[in-house]
């Protein structure tokens, strides 16, 4: 006798009442160029003894950082407790296909099949942090992952976020056998979706080369700091030599003398014929006195 597989499908239920329905995320965008210094490497051919030096050089890194303003969230009910998640969702400005990041989905069986009526929350998808805000970040162009590999300089990103409500539990996937279902099955541990908010408003950011970036905030958002870091090459060695110059003395560079002691010596000279012309006249008088 072949059995449903919805009729198998057990998930232990948390019934709640009046489940919150949590607010409209409100959230900001921001570019942020993060470049890796690579430095210069040096290889030695083994057979020719040749030396190859590559220069050092910068790899770009650039991420796009969605702050998004925390909402107050609380509620539990018959011992489970419910939790605030984010769901994020981006296209190209000029497009019309938007790729959301953690879909909620149905859960699937072992052949591939899902169970319509159980929705569950993707188990990496950004939960509400402890702080005022929550900061996800998402490497662009060939570093990051699908679909932000798409993302090249110049491009115009649109983004919403949606806050989703779910909780812990578990579900029973019976194996399936030839279309039939057995008795088997394994509990996996889940998050079930309960309820959410509608999407945001969109932003709008313009993703540019390096560190310079335009961005575009949707509602009231928060204004973050976020610096961009740059390894800068260590800088080459110098030296400087500072001089202090002699101001108001002039200095005798080689023999002979300059003009103020020239000046000296022929005042000194003067003098001592003056003196010598005094002595020869006085003793002349004398002289004639005594005759």
């Amino acid at each position: 006798m072949a059995f449903s597989c919805l009729s198998l499908l057990m998930v232990k239920p948390a019934t709640a009442q009046s489940i919150p329905t949590p607010s409209v995320p409100e959230f900001t965008l921001k570019v942020v160029a993060n470049p890796i210094y690579v430095p210069p490497t040096t290889t030695i051919d083994p057979y020719t003894g040749n030396v190859t030096t590559q220069a050092g050089y910068y790899v770009q890194n650039t991420s796009i950082v969605i702050t998004i303003k925390n909402q107050p969230f609380s509620y539990s009910y018959n011992g489970t407790t419910y939790n605030l998640y984010y769901n994020v969702r981006l296209k190209g400005h000029f497009g019309q296909d938007w790729t959301e990041l953690y879909p909620v989905s149905n859960v699937i069986d072992s052949l591939g099949e899902s169970f319509g009526n159980s929705l569950y929350v993707p188990s990496d998808s950004p939960s509400e942090s402890n702080s005022d805000y929550t900061v996800l970040s998402y490497v662009v162009g060939a570093n990051g992952n699908y679909p932000f590999t798409q993302i090249l300089p110049d491009s115009q990103v649109d983004f919403q976020v949606e806050a989703i409500v779910g909780h812990v539990s578990q579900v029973y996937v019976p194996d399936i056998y030839d279309n039939a279902a057995s008795f088997v099955g394994t509990y996996y541990q889940v998050i079930l979706f309960d309820t959410s908010s509608s999407w945001s408003n969109t932003a709008t950011i313009t993703v540019v080369n390096a560190a310079n970036a335009s961005s575009t905030s949707a509602s009231t958002a928060p204004n973050p700091t976020a610096t961009p870091t740059l390894t800068s090459m260590p800088p080459q060695n110098s030296t400087a030599t500072t001089r202090n110059p002699t101001v108001g003395i002039k200095t005798k560079t080689g023999a002979g003398f300059n003009c103020i002691e020239l000046a000296l010596f022929t005042s000194l000279a003067v003098i001592a014929g003056l003196v010598i012309a005094v002595v020869a006249l006085v003793r002349r008088n004398n002289r004639k006195r005594e005759k």
